[in-house]
């Protein structure tokens, strides 16, 4: 199975990251980097977080998340293949953190974030066997989820730059919990609006299969948005900005 996935927001922090943040915002808690609360710190500043992220962070330049754009997310396998289009992901920044868990040696940041809803629109190519359906078509395609629970783990390296120490994390997981979801494709097989109905209602009647068929697709666009404002962050600031000695 090859997956690809080209991100205009993935492009934008590589470009922005090159480029000092004027300072970290005032609403940020720095975290004690032997104080016993560390964790506590982070999940707070997760929760601090959300409030901003949905116009952007222009002290640290991040852009405004709310809605988020894809350029292009591709599933391909042996007798299927689905492209999405200029997607744009709503509600991400409407996120719950349930856990979050800082190993400051290793180092290796996990958390659980749980999105009460995502609500996605693209335009969509698709061929070929899925299940038991032949789709072939083209045109936009919405996809609602509710109750998504993602359990992210980022895996890094501590890199010394201008006598500063940085964490790079460049080994990430994530696995994902969906409470629900629906499909709508239209224009699924061209003027004949009633096969496209018949089929977007099975889709439906059996997404839990059908989402475990894109569930790669799924994990690549929730990705998208879960690391690379974390990655960000500890790129362009170090840990004596971050976590100060006591």
């Amino acid at each position: 199975m090859i997956s690809r996935s080209t991100l205009v927001y993935t492009s934008v922090l590589f470009l922005i990251s090159a480029v000092a943040a004027d300072s970290i915002p005032s609403y940020i808690h720095l975290c004690q980097r032997n104080g016993p609360d560390i964790e506590k710190c982070l999940f707070d500043n997760f929760e601090i977080l959300r409030s901003h992220l949905g116009k952007g962070i222009p002290e640290m330049k991040i852009p405004a998340l709310d809605p988020l754009f894809l350029a292009e997310t591709t599933l391909e396998q042996s007798n299927f293949r689905a492209s999405f289009l200029n997607a744009s992901v709503y509600n991400a920044t409407q996120y719950k953190v349930k856990a979050v868990n800082f190993d400051f040696e290793k180092p290796t940041l996990t958390f659980v974030i749980n999105f009460p809803v995502l609500n996605i629109l693209a335009d969509y190519t698709i061929g070929g066997r899925i299940l038991i359906l032949e789709l072939r078509g083209e045109g936009t395609a919405t996809a609602d989820i509710t109750d998504l629970t993602a359990t992210a783990q980022m895996n890094g390296f501590r890199k010394v730059k201008n006598n500063k120490n940085y964490f790079i994390f460049d080994n990430n997981t994530i696995d994902l919990d969906i409470g629900n979801i629906r499909f709508n494709f239209n224009n699924l097989f061209g003027k004949n609006e009633q096969l496209t109905k018949t089929t977007n209602q099975i889709i439906n009647d059996n997404s839990k299969d059908f989402l475990q068929e894109l569930l790669p697709l799924v994990k690549e666009v929730v990705a998208s948005f879960v690391f690379p404002f974390a990655s960000h962050v500890f790129k362009t600031f170090s840990l004596e900005e971050l976590f100060p000695e006591n």
